[in-house]
């Protein structure tokens, strides 16, 4: 029996129906009140560069509403956050029609690496400002690879790794445009991944389902793993002791890291529905270890789950955004134990984590640009939230938000607290 859809009140919608900045401060609805938009003014294509980097001019342009869950609504009469302001947008050139991206911040947070199903990784240093905040031109445009991007992973001293279609897997260095190893597979590579603490080591998933562990240093892989089916996702755990591997069905294999980096077979996660239309499971599509004892996946039945990797006991399980085809992957703050997620609704989802909820549905979300446009959205490290506290004190800023989807447009966004 297929999972009953929970009822949803669109606030956008009666957002247009308001007139005047007076109507809409007062706008209400039996079950969603819509926050006070100040100095609130339409966002379109051609408004959206607005004079965000000046106190003594206009404040950061407002997102028109936040749509909020109707169940959740019901309990809580006002939203969790003040509002939600948009900060920039940057077009990325040679724009082609991606149909999934990846967004990955270096780990000291000077590099935002961008790519997907094209072919083109571009890279942004976060270090070269703008009068609005970041630089709108990518500091280099790596181009080697003949099939789309399919992962990118940066190692502790900043190289970064991306693998494709085509069975190329390349090391780059993000101040140079040539690629500096090259790693060729038999088949497409669906993903991989550095070892955290050891920049000399990673991890490839192949087509041909075999995972094969690497030393830079060496074209020839140190060892081969068999899997039972394909992956598209894999991550290591905080002190790369274990590896989990997405693969489809819902299911995940474990794998504890021993000496000389060989992987042992330690268990298998099982993310599926009870019951329903997914009750068989569907595909993993992101893996991510959050604590010691987390782990966070994403599925194509439109579900965020929280495990305990070492038993496989369901923390929370969260729902609202929309992810049947697309391979979106929630992210973590851990500070304010928050969860974002992309959506195939052209939709931004936040949750909170409740560890009395098994089932959590309370989420709020804002639209980005519109309901048929994928979104791929992260958190800002810390230090890109700091930098922009410093700049722009127009509200107490919680998160940053980092979103990219099929127009080829990366966004950026700031929540801020009430």
């Amino acid at each position: 029996m297929e999972e009953e859809e929970e009822e949803f009140f669109d606030a956008e919608s009666s957002f247009h129906e308001c007139n005047t900045i007076e109507n809409q401060k007062s706008l209400e609805s039996g079950e969603l009140k819509i926050l006070e938009l100040k100095n609130s003014h339409h966002v379109s294509s051609k408004v959206y560069q607005t004079s965000l980097f000046n106190r003594s001019r206009e404040p950061m342009t407002p997102v028109k509403a936040i749509t909020m869950n109707f169940k959740y609504q019901s309990k809580k009469k006002a939203p969790l956050y003040d509002s939600i302001r948009f900060l920039q947008d940057i077009d990325l050139i040679e724009k082609q029609e991606f149909s999934q991206w990846i967004l990955k911040f270096s780990p000291d947070s000077n590099y935002l690496s961008i790519s997907g199903t094209g072919r083109e990784i571009y890279i942004y240093n976060l270090n070269k400002k703008s009068i609005l905040f970041m630089s709108p031109s990518p500091e280099k445009i790596l181009h080697g690879h003949q099939g789309g991007v399919t992962s990118l992973s940066w190692s502790r001293d900043c190289k970064l790794l991306s693998s494709a279609m085509d069975g190329s897997v390349f090391m780059w260095d993000p101040t140079k445009e040539e690629y500096l190893k090259h790693f060729p597979h038999p088949e497409s590579v669906t993903s991989c991944k550095f070892f955290r603490f050891d920049s000399n080591h990673f991890v490839t998933v192949c087509k041909d389902k075999l995972m094969r562990v690497y030393d830079k240093e060496n074209p020839k892989p140190l060892g081969f793993y068999q899997l039972s089916m394909n992956s598209n996702c894999i991550d290591f755990d905080m002190d790369s002791n274990y590896l989990a591997v997405g693969l489809g069905k819902g299911e995940i294999s474990l794998y504890s890291v021993k000496e000389n980096f060989n992987l042992r077979f330690y268990n298998n996660i099982i993310c599926r529905n009870r019951r329903g239309m997914f009750s068989n499971g569907r595909r993993v599509t992101g893996l991510s270890f959050i604590t010691k004892d987390w782990l966070l996946v994403s599925t194509h039945d439109s579900r965020i789950r929280i495990i305990v990797y070492k038993t496989g006991e369901t923390i929370s399980k969260f729902k609202g955004h929309r992810n049947l085809t697309a391979g979106i992957s929630a992210d973590y703050y851990f500070d304010r134990n928050c969860i974002l997620s992309g959506s195939e609704d052209g939709r931004v989802y936040l949750w909170f984590l409740d560890k009395s909820l098994k089932k959590n549905s309370k989420f709020e979300s804002f639209e980005v640009r519109n309901r048929r446009s994928t979104e791929y959205a992260v958190f800002a490290p810390i230090k890109i939230e700091d930098e922009v506290r410093y700049r722009f004190l127009d509200g107490e800023i919680s998160h940053v938000v980092f979103t990219v989807g099929s127009k080829d447009t990366l966004k950026i966004f700031l929540i801020l607290n009430k």
